[in-house]
């Protein structure tokens, strides 16, 4: 069950982080066949420590612009 159908709550009944992120990543995929993997982090997947070093260098440029 997601958390939009527990009405943006967690498992443990508190409300989910940054929702309004999360409904527009949700109106972004709609009406796309999309399915959602968990990697863990740190954990020596080629295409994680990508992502994960892209995102620091898009953190750093938009620290100092």
């Amino acid at each position: 069950m997601s958390c939009r159908a527990k009405g943006w709550r967690k498992a443990q009944r508190k409300p989910v982080l940054n929702r309004s992120l999360w409904e527009e990543l949700e109106a972004l995929v709609a009406g796309r066949d999309i399915t959602w993997e968990r990697v863990r982090g740190r954990n020596g997947d080629p295409l994680n420590e990508e992502v994960d070093r892209l995102a620091n260098e898009a953190a750093r440029s938009a620290r100092f612009s």
